[in-house]
């Protein structure tokens, strides 16, 4: 393809993704809310820990998958 088709056609990226926050968003509430329901106030869901943050670059993958 030319660089102008790949310009006109749609960018599925983008709307996956603002579909895919809004789902996040849904499921946070809506873990939060059970969570809560049984243990009021004891554990808080966070989207985007922070604890996870540098888990691809530092801990080594297995080779050939998971056995």
């Amino acid at each position: 393809m030319a660089t102008q088709e790949l310009r006109k056609r749609a960018n599925w990226q983008t709307a996956s993704g603002a579909r895919a926050i809004k789902i996040e968003k849904i499921f946070q509430k809506s873990l939060q809310r059970a969570l809560d329901s049984v243990f009021p106030g004891k554990f808080l869901i966070d989207r985007h820990p922070h604890e996870f943050a540098d888990i691809y670059s530092t801990y080594q993958l297995p080779i050939g998958g998971v056995s």
